[in-house]
C-alpha cells in the first residue's frame, strides 16, 4: 500500500466513505480482540501504534516499504476512536445503497433492451483475482461463494485465485446450486493446484508463545 492508495480510500467525504465504516468497525473489533489476550500487554490499537513507533520495524529508510503506509492507516483508524455517530450511519446507508440497489441487485436485472422486461439472472460470476467481488458482497452484506480455480505464477506471488458467485439477500440456495455445477464442469477440487502457505505462523506483535 502506498500514500496514493490511502488517498483513493479517503477520496469520498466521510459520510459516503467505506473507509470510515471499516475504520470504526476495525477499531472496535481490535479492542475486543486484544481484551481477550492473556499473554501480552497490548490492549488497544493505540498500544499497537505506540509499540510500532518505539520499535519502528519497517518504518525507517531502507526497511520494508509496505510498513509505513499500513501504520499510517492504523493512525487514521485510531483517530476515529470507533465512534458510531451520525457520520458512520450515513456512510453505512450510502455504501449499502450503492452496493445493493445500485450494485448487485441492479446487475442481476439484465435489461439490454429498455423496451422489454428485464431478465432476472440466477447469479453473477466474477473472476475474483484481487478480491473485488468479495469486497462488493461484504459492502452489501449479501451472500457470496468463491471456488478456487488456480494459483498465480511464482513471479506473481503464487497466490490462489477463484471465481466468485453473487446473489441478492437470501440467495444462498442459488449460489450453492450454480457454484457446485461450475465446479463439476471444471473437474472438481482434485485438479486444482495447491497454494503454498507462507509465514502463516509469523507473529509481529509482542505475544509470548
Amino acid at each position: 500500500m502506498t500514500p496514493a492508495d490511502i488517498g483513493v480510500r479517503n477520496e469520498r467525504p466521510p459520510h459516503e466513505s467505506e473507509f470510515h465504516i471499516c475504520a470504526v468497525e476495525f477499531y472496535n473489533g481490535a479492542k475486543d480482540y486484544f481484551a481477550g489476550l492473556k499473554n501480552t500487554s497490548i490492549r488497544s490499537l493505540e498500544d499497537v501504534i505506540a509499540w510500532n513507533n518505539k520499535h519502528h520495524e519497517g518504518a525507517a529508510p531502507g526497511d520494508d516499504p509496505g510498513f509505513p503506509y499500513g501504520h499510517d492507516l492504523l493512525v487514521q483508524v485510531a483517530e476515529l476512536k470507533g465512534v458510531k455517530d451520525e457520520t458512520y450511519y450515513r456512510a453505512l446507508r450510502f455504501v449499502q445503497e450503492q452496493s445493493r440497489e445500485k450494485g448487485i441487485d441492479a446487475a442481476l436485472r439484465y435489461q439490454p433492451d429498455p423496451s422489454k422486461p428485464a431478465i432476472q439472472l440466477d447469479a453473477l460470476i466474477i473472476a475474483d483475482r484481487k478480491g473485488s467481488g468479495q469486497q462488493m458482497a461484504a459492502q452489501a452484506g449479501y451472500p457470496i461463494i468463491t471456488i478456487p480455480v488456480g494459483v498465480d505464477k511464482e513471479e506473481a506471488g503464487g497466490r490462489p485465485f477463484g471465481l466468485s458467485f453473487h446473489q441478492t439477500a437470501w440467495g444462498e440456495a442459488q449460489l450453492v446450486k450454480w457454484a457446485s455445477a461450475v465446479e463439476d464442469l471444471l473437474g472438481g477440487p482434485q485438479v486444482r493446484p495447491r497454494p503454498k502457505y507462507r509465514e502463516h505462523l509469523a507473529t509481529n506483535i509482542p505475544i509470548t508463545p
